[in-house]
């Protein structure tokens, strides 16, 4: 946390022209079509603990497994 990966991903991309995808985005975005109420990560491990955002994590990278030619910046 904190190591700079959603600004490296954002950079690389920029230089790229390649897309980028940060797996915090998507999830919380995933999370909040069932909860709109919430609005960081850090909600989503208060409210349905770790287990739950893991297996949103787990099935995004399953997902995104698929994608070439991007820049995947997991949280």
């Amino acid at each position: 946390m904190g190591a700079g990966k959603s600004s490296v991903a954002a950079a690389l991309a920029k230089q790229s022209g390649l897309p980028a995808y940060e797996t915090d985005e998507l999830i919380l975005k995933q999370v909040q079509i069932e909860n709109p109420d919430i609005k960081s990560i850090k909600q989503i491990f208060e409210i349905y603990g770790e287990d739950y955002f893991r297996e949103h994590e787990h099935n995004l990278c399953k997902k995104l497994r698929a994608y070439s030619n991007c820049i995947i910046s997991t949280g």
